[in-house]
């Protein structure tokens, strides 16, 4: 199967009308009487908030995204304050065409971003940043593939602080049943790597995420 999407032109040019689109679907959702929703889509950050993609390989770059309320936009100069991720430009083109294929759920994705931005997730961040290196090994189609990760940091040049690693079928398995990211940290089906403190406390503060409104 080869893949064939363009990360680029994807995070360039149709993201940020798909968060619009997104969050005013998770909007109409909150009205209708989702009070959980509601509260999280009213702790939106006053600040913006950053995003660095970056996609190595051959055709490879990096692009530069900044959130602020309900607003994505495409920016020169990324907030420092947000999240970065590093992966393989294959990698990021086989997400692009399960996405097309209806394989990725858009309002899945959609709640993940809200809630990074929102102020409690700020206050997580700010408090503790973290820098990872996560391998999913035996992704269909394309091997092992590493990504680098910033959390409440939007630069990726400095050294990981440590490592992850999950199975592809067992990350499946989790999404299916519903796992928390948090979750399988307490199950034990990540494999760390370094500052394996700093990865449990990554853990914890996970879960103090998922726990808020």
């Amino acid at each position: 199967m080869a893949v064939m999407g363009d990360p680029l032109d994807f995070c360039r040019n149709r993201l940020p009308e798909l968060f619009t689109r997104t969050f005013a679907s998770l909007e109409q959702r909150a009205q209708a009487g989702d009070e959980a929703l509601r509260q999280r889509i009213r702790s939106m950050s006053a600040q913006p908030v950053g995003t660095r993609l970056r996609f190595t390989g051959e055709g490879g770059g990096e692009v530069g995204l900044s959130s602020h309320g309900r607003a994505l936009r495409v920016v020169s100069e990324v907030p420092a304050f947000g999240y970065a991720l590093e992966l393989p430009i294959a990698a990021a083109a086989y997400g692009v065409d399960r996405f097309d294929g209806g394989q990725l759920e858009a309002e899945g994705v959609g709640r993940a971003l809200g809630l990074l931005a929102t102020e409690h997730a700020r206050e997580l961040f700010e408090k503790n940043s973290y820098c990872l290196d996560l391998t999913i090994t035996a992704v269909p189609v394309l091997g092992d593939v590493r990504a680098r990760i910033g959390l409440g940091r939007t630069d990726l040049d400095g050294p990981s602080e440590f490592t992850l690693e999950i199975e592809y079928d067992e990350l499946e398995d989790a999404r299916e049943q519903g796992m928390r990211p948090h979750q399988l940290f307490m199950a034990g089906k990540l494999k760390m790597d370094g500052d394996v403190a700093k990865a449990m406390l990554l853990g914890m503060t996970l879960a103090q995420l998922e726990q808020s409104p």
